[in-house]
């Protein structure tokens, strides 16, 4: 906790090779999916929850599974104090669109 007292800010925008939506069966009763986004960024691995509630319903509509994005921009949050810890999150997803030269 003492670490967090130290941040000046709490969203960092990053730019990742991919990422892969992770759909799964919720813990909570009163939810029926729960979606994380898995993705390597600066050599570590990460799975963290997912917030955009865009990208959160489109893909609990195609149901429990994996389904990778290429490239993307991710915004990770810096959640609320919760027990004693924080927690980061993906608040949101860019996906790169493929950008094709020429004209004809």
């Amino acid at each position: 906790m003492a670490q967090a007292d130290g941040l000046t800010d709490s969203l960092k925008l990053i730019r990742v090779d991919s990422v892969t939506i992770a759909v799964a069966p919720a813990y909570d009763p009163s939810k029926r999916f729960e979606v994380r986004a898995e993705f390597r960024y600066s050599g570590f691995a990460y799975i963290l929850k997912m917030t955009d509630c865009v990208y959160e319903e489109k893909f609990k509509g195609k149901g429990v599974g994996r389904y990778r994005l290429g490239e993307s921009f991710l915004t990770v949050s810096l959640g609320e104090e919760w027990c004693g810890y924080y927690y980061k999150m993906v608040a949101a997803i860019i996906e790169r669109r493929e950008v094709r030269s020429g004209g004809g």
